[in-house]
C-alpha cells in the first residue's frame, strides 16, 4: 500500500518534513509495512536527508522523496499529477504543513503565504488526491483516510463579524488591510480557524 506523507512545512522555523512531526509519521508508517512511503518535501535536499535517516533507522528501503511547495499552485498541481501517474495505491494521506509567519509574505499566485500553505494549499492537495484513495478503496476494499494534521489554536483566534460579512473571506483576510504587521503575529491561530 502506497502511504503518503507530507510533511510539516514551517518555513524559516523549526521543523520541516525531514524531522519533528513529519518526520517521526513517516517511520510510523514504515512499521506499518507500506508498499511505498513518499515524504513530500518543498525541500528536497533535507527530505533526502530524512529518506537515509529512515532507511538507516528502520531498515526499509522502499521510501522516496518528492517535491511539493505549497506556497505554489503549479507546484501542487503538479505533484497530484505526478501521483495520478506514478503513485499507485494511496492508503493514507498526512496533510501536516503550516507556517507561521511575522510579516506579511506573498507567493506567486498572489496570496499571503499562510492563507495559502495552511489552508488553500493542503485543501487543493487533498481534494486532488480523492480519486487515488477512492481507487484503492475500490480496487482493494481498503479503508484508505486523509488525516489533517492541526491544533488547538484556533481557539485563540477571533474573526470579526465584519470580515464574515465580506463576500470572500479569503480574499478579505488576504487582503492589505489584514496583512498589516500588528496583525500578522495572529495569522497562524487564524489560519486555523478560517
Amino acid at each position: 500500500m502506497a502511504k503518503l506523507t507530507f510533511g510539516a512545512f514551517l518555513r524559516d522555523q523549526h521543523t520541516s518534513a525531514p524531522s519533528w512531526l513529519g518526520f517521526e509519521a513517516a517511520k510510523h508508517f514504515v512499521f506499518q509495512q507500506p508498499g511505498r512511503l513518499i515524504l513530500a518535501c518543498r525541500n528536497e535536499e533535507k527530505g533526502a536527508a530524512a529518506v537515509t535517516r529512515i532507511k538507516e533507522e528502520t531498515n526499509f528501503e522502499n521510501v522516496e522523496v518528492w517535491s511539493l511547495d505549497l506556497a505554489n499552485f503549479s507546484s501542487v498541481a503538479s505533484f497530484a499529477n505526478r501521483f495520478e501517474k506514478e503513485g499507485g495505491r494511496l492508503g493514507v494521506l498526512v496533510a501536516n504543513a503550516a507556517v507561521s509567519p511575522s510579516t506579511c509574505r506573498r507567493t506567486p499566485d498572489g496570496w499571503e503565504e499562510s492563507l495559502q500553505v495552511n489552508d488553500l494549499s493542503t485543501a487543493l492537495l487533498c481534494l486532488r488526491l480523492i480519486p487515488p484513495l477512492e481507487e484503492t478503496a475500490k480496487k482493494f476494499g481498503a479503508k484508505p483516510r486523509i488525516v489533517i494534521v492541526t491544533t488547538e489554536m484556533h481557539y485563540w483566534a477571533t474573526v470579526d463579524d465584519q470580515v464574515y460579512s465580506t463576500p470572500s473571506v479569503w480574499q478579505t483576510r488576504n487582503s492589505d488591510e489584514y496583512c498589516t504587521p500588528s496583525l500578522m503575529g495572529a495569522r497562524y491561530p487564524l489560519t486555523k480557524r478560517i
